[in-house]
């Protein structure tokens, strides 16, 4: 009773929950996942053909201190020094991560580089982030990978689309995204004055990608 088609299998998408594969789930996390997920099942019973996809961080420096922490960890467990970096994670998943890799190797996985650790990690705590999200019906269609997006891309163009189009500017030395002519209260740094890309770059090519398939609409839940 009250469906309709007044979506008129317009394609759309929303992105939803796609928090950081660095610990598990919060109550910020459920709230987004109840949100997008309801919105999903509203729209595909107006008529809307709905896309659910969850965008997975598994690049950056997030990624690089987890895998830190947990080869701090493992070493710790080795009864070998290796500092948690400052911005390291410290939650029970963390140990238990790396309590796995004790029990199963011992200490012979000690000369394992960081891209060990930092797969490993991303792995195992996008799994359990997935399974929490099954335990109240939120499955989605389509994950994306920022690594998989910043390989696909050449980031340095998706800077020269913005720049071909108006909406960048240089000051300070760094080049800056003139989103407050469009929608934001601030602009926002692109390219730091050190050459360095801002995680703002592989986010918008992110969204370049899914406007590239098609969709009419683009819905992003923000946390």
């Amino acid at each position: 009773y009250g469906r309709s088609n007044i979506g008129n299998n317009q394609k759309v998408n929303i992105e939803f929950v796609s928090a950081n594969p660095t610990g598990i789930l919060h109550l910020g996390n459920a709230r987004g996942g109840a949100y997008g997920d309801s919105l999903a099942r509203i729209m595909r019973f107006c008529g809307y053909d709905v896309t659910e996809e969850y965008y997975i961080n598994d690049a950056g420096n997030q990624i690089n201190n987890l895998g830190e922490s947990i080869k701090a960890r493992y070493y710790e467990l080795c009864g070998k020094d290796y500092s948690l970096p400052e911005n390291g994670y410290h939650g029970k998943e963390i140990i238990a991560i790396a309590k796995d890799i004790y029990e199963e190797h011992k200490d012979a996985y000690l000369d394992k580089e960081l891209e060990y650790y930092k797969e490993l990690g991303t792995k195992k705590l996008l799994a359990k982030i997935v399974a929490d999200l099954k335990e109240y019906r939120i499955n989605y269609d389509v994950f994306t990978s920022e690594a998989a997006i910043s390989k696909k891309y050449n980031l340095l163009n998706i800077i020269d689309i913005l720049k071909q189009n108006g909406y960048t500017y240089e000051a300070d030395g760094a080049i800056w995204f003139k989103c407050s002519a469009i929608f934001d209260d601030k602009d926002h740094v692109l390219v730091k004055n050190d050459g360095t890309l801002t995680y703002l770059v592989p986010d918008i090519a992110y969204h370049y990608d899914k406007y590239n398939r098609g969709y009419t609409k683009m819905i992003d839940i923000l946390g």
